[in-house]
């Protein structure tokens, strides 16, 4: 057998060859490689009962096919869906910072908003006590956002993280995957 023969070899069926039973839902299953003239080489799968039979028959290799079973990927929000219920938490946390020390949560979500849309930076600035200000602007209003500067060691932005996470899986559908 050369390699060029091997190469042209057919990914494993979906059903068997002999009775039709389908393979894709066996984890495991007999294949054989069959040679008509020595030179083109033929891959045939069977069940595990038809198997026996074909057995006798005669063939250049055979071996048990495994196969992997693919869980379905979880779906993600969409990039779109993600940024509005950002901005809706950005939204609802501004409105609250001057009740509340929301400036880390501001800082971090300003950040994901200009990496997933909906804030663009403009520049960083000092404020009137040396503290830096990162300015951003809403792309829909025109309006320059000044957010200050929040050092976050790895805990705080760990529990920030989560906290906004919680947060998107309300607007997640049932087994949507969430991670920032």
């Amino acid at each position: 057998m050369d390699k060029e023969a091997l190469l042209t070899l057919s990914r494993p069926n979906k059903t068997c060859l002999n009775c039709g039973e389908a393979l894709d839902v066996i984890e495991r299953h007999p294949s054989m490689l069959r040679s008509d003239d020595g030179r083109r080489l033929e891959r045939l799968d069977f069940c595990p009962e038809c198997w026996q039979v074909m057995k006798n028959e005669a063939y250049e290799s055979f071996w048990i096919t495994r196969r992997e079973r693919k869980d379905k990927a979880i779906p993600r929000l969409s990039k779109r869906e993600r940024a509005t219920a950002l901005r809706v938490l950005f939204e609802s946390l501004w409105d609250r910072r001057e009740e509340e020390d929301l400036a880390a949560h501001l800082f971090f979500l300003s950040h994901l908003l200009m990496k997933w849309g909906g804030l663009k930076w403009r520049e960083n600035s000092s404020d009137i006590h040396g503290n830096e200000v990162v300015v951003f602007e809403d792309p829909a209003s025109g309006d320059l956002l000044e957010i200050g500067a929040a050092p976050l060691d790895d805990d705080r932005l760990l529990a920030i993280k989560e906290e906004v996470e919680g947060f998107l899986r309300q607007y997640a559908a049932e087994g949507q995957e969430i991670s920032l």
